[in-house]
């Protein structure tokens, strides 16, 4: 007998681009984020010698370590982040001659407007 060839239903390109389109702009109205803050600058440890012989102390601590800022603005639609852990910058290291470190800068995270912050639980380090 005669078998019927079945038709593979041929995909369009303009179909494609817009699931792709989707895939891309999905909607994204919660997210779960672990936001630590920026830890602080090590200290330095050094002595040095008076012209008596004794020994002093002349590290400095280290800078403090950056915030983490959520900020409203109208500009951002969804909750969609390129990573889920947001870390605020690094104090920067003390020095000798008692030089402190540099205090890190506040990180800025825009969030939609009307966004809702809850705190889940505290992450074990």
């Amino acid at each position: 007998g005669t078998q019927k060839k079945k038709k593979k239903k041929q995909q369009h390109s303009y179909e494609k681009s817009g699931k792709e389109f989707k895939e891309r702009h999905k909607f994204y109205d919660r997210a779960f984020l672990k936001i630590t803050g920026g830890s602080g600058g090590d200290g330095h440890k050094s002595f040095v010698t008076d012209r008596y012989g004794n020994k002093l102390a002349d590290g400095e601590r280290g800078g403090d370590g950056g915030d983490v800022i959520l900020k409203a603005t109208s500009k951002k639609t969804n909750l969609k982040f390129a990573s889920y852990h947001i870390k605020g910058h690094k104090g920067e290291n003390g020095s000798s001659r008692d030089r402190r470190g540099a205090n890190a800068s506040a990180l800025v995270i825009d969030v939609p407007m009307g966004t809702v912050v809850k705190r889940v639980s505290r992450c074990p380090e």
